[in-house]
């Protein structure tokens, strides 16, 4: 079946923002380490906040509000990660959709695309203030573009959305690269995971 979209996900895949994220996080957490805070992602990020999914993990309430308030003008000066513009430019080339599904919130993740000149190539945008389940925000998108989850492609970097990916029937490429290394992206299901952007471009051009 033709791909007729690729859905990326955005912190940890189009940019390099762990350090912008985990910063913010301490904000409301001071003692979170880098382990527990990986731990919130191969789950959904939301629903790990709200019951502490952790063995060791007892998060407190964040603000989300807050939250992207403080991350807004961070991320906005960490850049793309180098090749990604050309890989976004190749995909609308050959008249495939592209869209964004992320638990950022939609106007700093809007925000990003239109500084570094992403926005004309971007067929939709949904956000965690959207929906927070990725689940339904797939379901969303699917009926909005009318396109099904075999005609479609998604990229990660975490172990919860590759989770979520498969419970809708959408085909994911992990990528090792963001927030879960390979050992974790293993434990999820995928077909290929990237180590590089060069591999991931490969990879998405293999598949559609």
């Amino acid at each position: 079946m033709a791909t007729k979209l690729v859905i990326f996900d955005f912190d940890g895949v189009l940019t390099d923002s762990y350090d912008v994220c985990i910063k913010v996080s301490r904000h409301f957490n001071p003692n979170l380490s880098d382990s527990d805070y990986k731990v919130l992602f191969t789950g959904n990020i939301y629903q790990a906040l709200e019951e502490g999914k952790s063995a060791n993990l007892t998060v407190k309430t964040v603000d989300n509000d807050l939250y992207f308030e403080l991350y807004e003008p961070l991320i906005l000066e960490v850049p793309p990660r180098g090749g990604f513009k050309q890989i976004i430019q190749d995909i609308y080339n050959k008249g495939i959709k592209i869209a964004f599904i992320s638990s950022c919130y939609n106007k700093p993740l809007k925000k990003y695309l239109l500084k570094y000149g992403f926005s004309e190539y971007i067929a939709e945008v949904l956000g965690g203030d959207i929906e927070k389940s990725k689940v339904k925000k797939f379901n969303r998108i699917f009926s909005d573009l009318n396109i099904t989850p075999q005609e479609s492609i998604f990229i990660t970097d975490t172990l919860g959305d590759l989770n979520e990916a498969e419970n809708v029937g959408l085909p994911s490429i992990g990528v090792t690269f963001g927030f879960h290394n390979r050992e974790l992206i293993e434990k999820g299901k995928s077909i290929s995971i990237a180590d590089s952007i060069p591999e991931l471009q490969e990879q998405i051009f293999q598949n559609i």
